[in-house]
């Protein structure tokens, strides 16, 4: 999948979170770019969770040490989400007719989608497919 084309570009600091942390350490005093670096910062994560109001963050939450991490849902079925130790990685149900074509999710020439095959998938399943399809309408728009 390719990032939303629309979507505000996040800005990035200068510095590492590291070297930030020594500039604001005690007895250290701050310069112009390290707050510059530290507001960027704060800004970005905020709205990496969805806090200001453009809802990035779907899909997103803090887990139990404030790290980031995908929100997953907990309906049981096959396909979806699943997070790996290299990434992120959609799992499609061979026979679904959906496929994976150098990155982008296609249909499989030979099947044939019908609404009768829709009414047996989960309002999950439903909701994941119509943000892929969103997202790719967005893409060539």
């Amino acid at each position: 999948m390719r990032a939303n084309n629309t979507a505000r570009p996040l800005v990035q600091p200068t510095q590492s979170v590291k070297a930030l942390k020594e500039r604001f350490s005690a007895g250290k005093v701050p310069a112009q770019q390290d707050y510059y670096d530290l507001i960027t910062l704060a800004s970005t994560a905020y709205a990496l969770v969805g806090g200001d109001g453009s809802k990035p963050g779907a899909g997103l939450a803090l887990d139990e040490h404030n790290a980031l991490s995908l929100q997953l849902s907990t309906a049981e079925g096959e396909g979806g989400l699943t997070v790996e130790a290299n990434g992120v990685g959609v799992a499609l149900d061979p026979a679904s007719g959906l496929r994976f074509n150098e990155g982008q999710l296609g249909i499989e020439p030979t099947h044939l989608l019908s609404v009768e095959s829709f009414s047996s998938l989960s309002q999950d399943e439903l909701r994941q497919i119509y943000w892929l399809l969103a997202k790719a309408g967005l893409r060539h728009s």
